[in-house]
């Protein structure tokens, strides 16, 4: 597969297909730290008293050594420095548990097709109301101990990007084409 994250088909929770963005990850990643961001387009949040970056992950658990990090952090400086505002990792991550037979099992690459596969999250940005900020969202491996090599995890899937003073009631919907933003911008 492609390294990265990619836009692919998935089926939805209605039984629809639609599109998301997968990090495959599932016996792909190196024995080294590895790291992938997506930047969004610069947000203006200059209007906004509140404001918070809403979306879905689905993430699974197999190895408890095999971990990928997600991370939502936002700049105010052009980009200079960036300031996490959302992280999460493991089981406080995952949404799902897959079993496999070892870190080649390829029956084990996890596949969101349940609701229940996938959980809200939310990252309050309410910090830089106020101003115009960038958005990176990092996926990234982690070395859970010294004596363990640096590991990946499942696959990591993310959809409904949501930007809003509120939290979003109408999510967006992700394209290949584009992401589309709701909420007053």
């Amino acid at each position: 597969g492609e390294s990265g994250f990619q836009s692919v088909r998935i089926r939805g929770c209605e039984e629809k297909e639609r599109y998301a963005l997968q990090l495959e990850t599932w016996n792909r990643f190196p024995d080294q730290t590895t790291v992938d961001e997506i930047y969004l387009q610069p947000l203006d949040l200059t209007n906004f008293e509140e404001a918070y970056f809403d979306f879905d992950v689905a993430y699974a658990t197999t190895f408890p050594n095999f971990n990928t990090i997600l991370e939502v952090a936002v700049s105010g400086d052009c980009g200079l420095t960036y300031q996490t505002v959302y992280r999460k990792t493991a089981n406080d991550l995952a949404t799902t548990n897959i079993t496999a037979a070892n870190s080649t099992d390829e029956a084990a690459a996890f596949v969101p097709d349940e609701c229940t596969d996938w959980k809200k999250q939310s990252a309050d940005l309410s910090a830089f109301a106020g101003r115009k900020v960038l958005v990176r969202i990092q996926a990234s491996t982690e070395k859970i101990n010294a004596s363990s090599v640096y590991e990946w995890g499942n696959n990591l899937y993310l959809d409904n990007f949501c930007l809003t003073s509120e939290r979003c009631a109408a999510p967006a919907t992700l394209t290949p084409e584009s992401i589309e933003i709701c909420g007053n911008l």
